[in-house]
């Protein structure tokens, strides 16, 4: 009975590792078809939108938008010529009165700076 049930043993190691490799092999096959499939949405997804920017792109051009005008009636168009307004530019400028020419900062420090003394490093070691 010894050598029988070492064989059985084996056989049955055997085949259970036979079933764990058919198994993983018919997952990977699954997960592959998976793959393919999504990769095959994804393209046509990618050419639809594609094709809908394209779309758009004609719809909002001035010759479409001028031609649906047309067609409902209104009473729009494209402007025939351009018109520039031109501004007079100043040359002299004056600073407002109203403003203190400095920054508060400076002037706060300006006026700490009167009780407040100097301090200076010393440079030599001794």
């Amino acid at each position: 009975m010894k050598g029988l049930g070492k064989v059985l043993l084996g056989f049955t190691i055997l085949t259970g590792a036979l079933l764990v490799y058919v198994h993983e092999r018919i997952e990977m096959l699954r997960v592959s078809y998976q793959i393919h499939e999504k990769s095959s949405v994804l393209a046509q997804r990618s050419e639809e939108y594609r094709r809908l920017n394209f779309e758009v792109a004609q719809l909002r051009s001035p010759q479409k938008l001028e031609k649906r005008l047309q067609d409902l009636s209104l009473p729009l168009a494209l402007p025939k010529e351009i018109q520039v307004l031109r501004v007079p530019l100043a040359l002299e400028t004056k600073p407002f009165e109203g403003l203190p020419l400095e920054p508060p900062t400076r002037s706060v420090f300006k006026f700490l700076g009167q009780w407040i003394q100097v301090a200076q490093a010393r440079t030599d070691q001794s």
